[in-house]
Parts: structure tokens; sequence; C-alpha cells
């Protein structure tokens, strides 16, 4: 087997049936595995059933800051889908998009419970930090969580570098082609701390109008390596190497 492509954050139940076919026929051709992350509970039973008898998927269970403000009152439900699923997203905080000031306790009420619980089970947690990059690096620090993923990050310098010391991961994506800023990034990232992703399929349609699919992977791999000044078989090689150093492979 060629060495995969990697997908590492996906809403794999967000796709229609006539995109999923194309999807998972992807994941054969390119080769590509993919990290599916989930919002809510109904996000988490689908992307399950979606992932069965697709060993290069792996479903994970998250509350999503969006989403927060429907759970805040009910924590002990979430218990069982965070013992049950391998690792944990997409969890994280959102100061930007979620314009309700009085939501945002509930999102750190929802993050530091999914910290306190990846912590103590030992999982890689896959971040949303928009706004909230800084209080992010602190809750890893305050609740000791070693394997991260930050997924999309276009924030501060400064909290990146913080980021990184912590040791987190960091995948690109789909604005890399579109931002300077998050190819500056790009490049002051440890070339073994780099991953891959869409965040498909809805955030492609809001940065360009179309659906994201992982046949644009190759292309950011392409990308990340032009900015790292390799070919795209290192990069490629590297990002896999990554993602499997981070699963502890």
């Amino acid at each position: 087997m060629s060495i995969p492509f990697v997908e590492a954050h996906t809403h794999l139940d967000h796709y229609d049936e006539a995109e999923l076919a194309d999807v998972l026929a992807s994941y054969g051709e390119l080769p590509c595995v993919s990290w599916a992350v989930t919002i809510d509970m109904e996000s988490w039973a689908e992307a399950q059933k979606r992932a069965v008898n697709r060993p290069e998927i792996l479903p994970t269970f998250g509350i999503h800051p969006w989403e927060a403000h429907r759970y805040h009152d009910r924590l002990d439900e979430l218990d069982e889908p965070i013992a049950a699923s391998a690792h944990l997203g997409e969890i994280g905080l959102d100061f930007v998009w979620v314009k309700e000031e009085e939501h945002w306790p509930w999102q750190i009420e929802i993050f530091d419970y999914f910290l306190v619980r990846a912590a103590a089970q030992n999982k890689i947690v896959n971040l949303h930090t928009k706004g909230a990059e800084q209080l992010t690096a602190d809750k890893l620090r305050q609740f000791k969580v070693e394997r991260a993923l930050v997924h999309w990050y276009s924030g501060p310098i400064d909290a990146f570098d913080d980021l990184v010391s912590l040791g987190c991961y960091f995948s690109f994506g789909i604005e890399l082609p579109h931002s300077e800023h998050i190819q500056t990034l790009a490049r002051r990232c440890p070339r073994d701390r780099i991953l891959t992703e869409t965040d498909g399929p809805g955030a492609q349609e809001w940065l360009t109008g179309e659906r994201a699919s992982p046949r644009q992977i190759p292309s950011f791999v392409t990308l990340l390596a032009e900015l790292h000044g390799v070919d795209a078989a290192e990069m490629k090689g590297q990002v896999w190497e990554n993602y499997q150093h981070m699963m502890g492979n």
C-alpha cells in the first residue's frame, strides 16, 4: 500500500449520499485516512454508522462550541459517548462566530468537561479555537492534556507559538491557498507537527461557494511542501509520519 494522505478533520456525517459515495471512493483511490469529527450526539451516531467496515475512518465524539448551549445542563449524558470514543473532537471554544456572549461560559464549561476526561483517558483532542487561542493553550496546560490537534488555526502568532510549545499538531487545509497569514503560520509550524484537513464539506462552501472533497488534499500537501522547501513526496511522507506519531503508532 502506498503512503496515504491524511484528512485530519472532516464532518463525514454532513455529506449527502451522492457526495458520501465519492468521498468514500476517494479514500481508497488516493488513498487517505480520515478523522471524522462530530459536533453533537446526533452527528456522533451518524458518523459511527458511516464508518462501519471502514478502517481508514476514525469517528470521534465531540460537542462543538456552537452546540455547547444545548448540553451545558446535560453533562452526565456525555460520559458514555466520551468513554466510547477513541479520541475526542470536535471540541473547543469560539468567541468570534458565536455572537451570544452569554453562551461563552457554557462553551468553557463543556470544554473543561472534555479536557478533564481527555487527560484521564489519554485521548487526543481535535480542537476549534476561534478567538480563544490563548485561552485554549492555557486550558491545555491547566488540565495537562498532552495530545492535541488544532484544526484550521488562523489566530495570533504568539498563541500559535505557545500551542507549539505544548506539543500540539496543526492541520492546514482549504484556506491555506487563500491566506498569507495561514501560509506564514504553516511556514512557522515545525515540520513534524503538520497535518492536512478539509473541514469538509461546508468549510470550502463558506470560502469559495464549493463543497470540500478529500481529493483536494494532495494540493495542500504540494503547497505545504513549497512553503517548507521540500518536494511533495517528502511532505506527504512527513504528514503521514506525523499522524502516526500523534496516534501513538
